[in-house]
This record gives structure tokens, sequence and C-alpha cells, in this order.
């Protein structure tokens, strides 16, 4: 064998040897000790970080509070609506009954799909009197932030003026 050859032959045989080794830690948790600990980016500081995003979707589950098509699976709420319902009822801001808005088509599923969403709520610990369920979109939601601002870009644009910085 040349030099070449044998050279590739033992980082071949290195790599098969380390990936076969591997951690010679068979005790769950036992590696833990050995783990990185980045000075700069310190645990609580991420536990901090998270925990106000949290809190933001939580805000912003609450005030949109419209259930669509795609929170559902037939009639069955699926993980997603589950989840946006769990972060409705996080929001602590406000202590009034939650509103839950279902914007899907009035369908053969429309009964089943309120009854688990009701479901749901009372399973997460909730009274039938601590929540409503409605129709359509949450008409004060945030369903559509954008929508007045767009009604008056026209006016921003101004005709025959400069865009001043000319040479």
């Amino acid at each position: 064998m040349n030099r070449i050859q044998m050279s590739i032959l033992s980082a071949v045989a290195a790599s098969i040897l380390g990936s076969v080794a591997g951690c010679n830690c068979n005790k769950q948790g036992c590696c833990d000790k050995h783990t990185y600990n980045d000075p700069f980016f310190k645990t609580e500081y991420s536990r901090t970080i998270e925990k106000v995003g949290r809190q933001q979707a939580a805000s912003a589950a609450r005030a949109d509070a419209t259930l669509h098509e795609s929170h559902f699976h037939g009639d069955k709420l699926n993980s997603l609506g589950e989840q946006k319902i769990s972060l409705m009822l996080e929001d602590d801001d406000t202590t009034r009954p939650i509103s839950v808005y279902i914007n899907v088509a009035e369908d053969s599923l429309s009964s089943g799909r309120r009854g688990s969403v009701e479901a749901f709520l009372v399973a997460n610990g909730l009274a039938t009197d601590q929540f409503k369920l409605e129709n359509g979109n949450n008409p004060n939601g945030i369903g559509t932030p954008a929508a007045p601002l767009l009604k008056n870009l026209s006016k921003t644009d101004s005709v025959g003026a400069s865009a001043g910085g000319g040479m």
C-alpha cells in the first residue's frame, strides 16, 4: 500500500472507531455535568425571553380569539386549535369571560366543531358560564391590522412633488 492509501485507511478507521465508541456514558443524566455553560447566554436569560415570548403569544391569541378552518381536522379541534385556545387561557390581562369566535363555513361539521371547542374548554377547567362561542370573525380582533393604513395609502403619494436631495 502506498502512503496515500494508508492515510485514507487510517482516517476511515479513526472515524469508524469514534462513531462506534461514542460517549461512554450509559446512565441517564451522567453527561449533563459535562455540558458547556456559555457565560454570555445564561439559562435564566433564555428562560426570561421564552417567558416574555409566551406571554406575548397568549395576549395575541386572546386578542384574535378566532378559530379558522386550519384549527380543525374534520369536526375535531386539532393540535393547532388546542394550542391557540391554551394560549388564550394563559392570558391573564382580562378577567371577563372568554369569547371564542369560530370562523368556518356553516355545514354538517359545524355543531361538532362547536362541541369540540366547548369540550376542550371544559376539560381545561372552565365552566360553561366562563366562555362564549360565537360564529364568524372577531369584530374587535386583530384580523387585519393593516387595513386602516392601506386605506390611506393613496393619500401618501404626491403627484408633481420632487423627492428632495437632488444633486
